[in-house]
């Protein structure tokens, strides 16, 4: 991979960590939580979508990993 590739993949590394976390520690608490019925499907598309991509990219995925930690 090229160095612009690398720094590309801790960005996005990074930033995925950091929504992760700030979903995680968000307060819990929904006093207006009402979702509607397609909201349940929506949510299956971008799951199965997600995993999609990441069996597509899978070894980037392990190599940057390796790279970013190995440093």
């Amino acid at each position: 991979m090229t160095f612009f590739t690398q720094r590309i993949m801790k960005l996005t590394i990074l930033v995925c960590c950091a929504l992760t976390l700030a979903v995680l520690f968000s307060p819990q608490s929904a006093h207006a939580g009402y979702l509607d019925p397609g909201s349940g499907s929506t949510a299956v598309q971008w799951i199965i979508a997600g995993v999609a991509a990441i069996s597509r990219i899978k070894r980037q995925i392990i190599d940057a990993f390796s790279n970013f930690f190995s440093r």
